[in-house]
């Protein structure tokens, strides 16, 4: 008796990649959240790298309003960054400024993008509050 029609077939494997995908993009916007959350309690600088890329967020309030800014190192797909950058919940790609010199004291260095937003207040406590405070 022939069982090949019981083996995985190009619609398993497309399926399996775009499920994999989609972790992936859950993931990473996790790592962004946690470190703005971290960045929001520290009022610093907080960095995260893995595998040649790297994160670094900065929240800062300053005259009553909080600034967000975001560097970006080793991402070399564009559908990468929108993902950082869509990781916050509330802002669109219009509400981000690309930094091309120092922001919140983050010097933009060789191969990083620095992007900046302001932050509404509404946004950072909502983050704050579904933030699960496990710490990377």
């Amino acid at each position: 008796m022939n069982s090949d029609h019981l083996l995985p077939q190009d619609v398993d494997f497309r399926r399996w990649r775009t499920e994999q995908a989609a972790l992936g993009v859950v993931a990473l916007q996790r790592v962004v959240r946690e470190l703005i959350f971290r960045s929001a309690h520290s009022s610093g600088p907080v960095e995260a790298t893995s595998q040649g890329q790297g994160l670094i967020a900065w929240v800062k309030s300053q005259d009553g309003e909080t600034y967000l800014a975001i560097a970006t190192e080793g991402f070399l797909d564009p559908r990468e960054v929108a993902v950082v950058l869509n990781a916050v919940p509330g802002m669109t790609a219009e509400d981000w400024q690309i930094e091309p010199g120092e922001v919140l004291g983050i010097t933009p260095g060789m191969g990083q993008l620095v992007y900046s937003a302001m932050l509404p207040p509404a946004t950072l406590a909502a983050m704050l509050d579904d933030s699960s405070g496990e710490y990377l």
